[in-house]
């Protein structure tokens, strides 16, 4: 894959969905923060588009941007096969998802035995301190304090509250190492028929 393939996005935004009354987390006046998680998907494909030959449908995916009839599983699915980068948003409640660790599953199935660093950029939503990783995770070694030593302090749900400069720095890093890794170490695309019957990488008995 280059950076002119069609159909193949930089990189895929899985996350987990909040409750549409979802408790404080200790910050005020954010709203949804599924808007937020959307806001920052917009943010990282704007700035894939800007420093890319990449265009609006090829800079990075997450469910939100399905459309209503569209088949969410076969979409889903074809994505993870031809990503180029997986972006896992971290918080507690990620890991807890089975259908997160099924998506983390099928992206990797497609590793085919490839050794070095794999292709995922972790965004913390929020600080480290406050999140299990799964053995899954703890394997993918990814230094936060280079980004920001703020955002690894703090998290980017906080950042985007209080400190809207700082979030454009930060996503901006995050845009271009997701860009180094796409190039560096890209996926071979494999046909995902169904990311669903994979068993979840959180979650093994």
């Amino acid at each position: 894959m280059t950076s002119t393939d069609s159909g193949y996005p930089y990189f895929f935004l899985s996350y987990s969905r909040f409750p549409s009354d979802p408790p404080q987390w200790g910050v005020r006046g954010l709203g949804d923060p599924n808007q937020q998680v959307e806001k920052l998907h917009r943010t990282l494909r704007r700035h894939v588009i800007h420093m890319t030959s990449a265009g609006v449908d090829d800079a990075g995916f997450m469910d939100r941007a399905l459309r209503i009839g569209e088949d969410w599983q076969a979409t889903l699915s074809h994505r993870l096969s031809t990503c180029r980068v997986f972006v896992p948003l971290y918080s507690p409640r990620y890991f807890e998802s089975v259908e997160c660790g099924k998506e983390w599953a099928a992206f990797l199935s497609r590793a085919d035995g490839q050794i070095g660093m794999k292709p995922i950029v972790p965004v913390l939503w929020l600080p480290a301190h406050q999140l299990k990783l799964p053995p899954a995770a703890e394997a993918i070694q990814f230094n936060h304090a280079e980004i920001n030593p703020r955002y690894a302090e703090e998290g980017l749900y906080t950042i985007m509250a209080t400190r809207q400069h700082i979030y454009e720095e930060i996503t901006l890093r995050l845009a271009k190492r997701i860009i180094e890794v796409a190039e560096a170490a890209p996926m071979p695309a494999k046909d995902i028929p169904n990311y669903r019957d994979m068993p979840s990488a959180f979650h093994i008995s």
